[in-house]
Parts: C-alpha cells; structure tokens; sequence
C-alpha cells in the first residue's frame, strides 16, 4: 500500500513540477493501531466458561480448535462447540449468561457491555440477559434481539429451520425474505417462533 501511495506521489508531483515549487514535503506518520489479535478490546467482557463432557474450543489466535481439560476465560472472536452429551455455559458477569446445550455451536462476535453479539451456528442454547442492553444472536438468516429474561434458540442445520422460545421476559425477531424485504417481529413470555431459513418465512406455534 505504501509503495503504491509512493508511486502516486511521485508521478503527480512530476506532472506539476513546471507549475508548483515544491520547497518542503512533511509526510505525517499514520497512527499505530491499537488492534490486536492475542488480546481482546481493553473494554470488552471477558465470560467464565464451564463445561462438562466434550467441548471444543477455538481462540482469537487458533486457526484450529482443540479440546478443552480445564475452565477457561472466553474472548470476544472465540467460539465453543460441545460434543455429543456434552453441555457448557459461558457466564459474562452483569450481562448476558449462555447455557450451550449438546451439539451446538456458539461464535462470540462481540462483547463490548452495550453490544453482545453471538452467532449460534448450530444446535441449542438458552441466553440469559442479565444487563441493561439487548443481546444480539444471529442464527442462519434470522436475527434476534433478545430484550430482557431468557429465550432459547435451535438450530436445525438439517432442515434449515431456527425455532426461538420466549421462556421469560421479551424479544424481537429480524428478517429479510427472499425480495429483502424486513420483517420484524415482538416475542413475549410463552410466545415460540419458528423461522424457515430456505424460504425466509416464519409464523409463531
């Protein structure tokens, strides 16, 4: 990149040299990125993970995931996967607790505490929000904005399909149908969702 932004530089300067002096060219350094791959944002939450029977567990700097033998801190760009008859749960202290039920997969995208944002790929896990601000899981095509209490979510890879049940407290479901046309729609205790990611259509039970 620098050596292109060099090139550019010197031919333009050179196209203008007849007409501009050029007595003095101050080239600014670029501010150093505070960006790293080891280590989360200094102000995101880091969640106590529990676990019991298999779990496989990929970190920021994995580029494979590896079985877990003891607790550990989860990330924000990490990810759990539990095995057959295998369950864990991830605790984000003051915001939202994640029970991972067998054969399901959870990414953590985001945990800054007015953002927590989860991809659940695969199989079934209940979110317990415990802050002050929506929890946000994306599942297949679905997008759900999950307000306050505890919903759980499945999703059947098999059939393509992301069922959302409201076991207390209240969410908003997201969607764009095949025209990408939004839809959103309000769950309240009680209230089940199931949404046909293939078709993008959905209806409560």
């Amino acid at each position: 990149m620098f050596f292109l932004l060099g090139v550019f530089i010197v031919v333009f300067f050179t196209v203008l040299r007849s007409e501009i002096t050029l007595n003095s060219v101050v080239v600014s350094p670029l501010p150093s990125s505070q960006f790293s791959l080891k280590e989360a944002p200094e102000n995101s939450l880091a969640g106590q993970a529990a676990f019991s029977g298999s779990v496989s567990w990929q970190s920021r700097v994995a580029t494979a995931s590896s079985r877990l033998k003891k607790p550990v801190l989860i990330q924000q760009g990490e990810s759990l996967l539990t095995g057959e008859k295998s369950t864990a749960s991830i605790n984000f202290p003051n915001a939202v607790k994640i029970n991972i039920y067998p054969k399901t997969e959870i990414d953590i995208i985001q945990t800054l505490p007015e953002n927590m944002v989860f991809v659940q790929a695969s199989g079934s896990a209940s979110f317990n929000n415990k802050g002050f601000s929506p929890v946000a899981i994306r599942s297949l095509a679905l997008l759900t904005y999950e307000n306050t209490g505890n919903v759980r979510i499945t999703v059947n890879t098999n059939y393509d399909t992301v069922t959302v049940y409201v076991e207390s407290g209240s969410a908003k479901i997201a969607f764009d149908d095949l025209s990408y046309t939004s839809h959103t729609f309000s769950l309240f205790k009680g209230d089940t969702y199931i949404f046909y990611s293939d078709t993008r259509q959905g209806g409560t039970l």
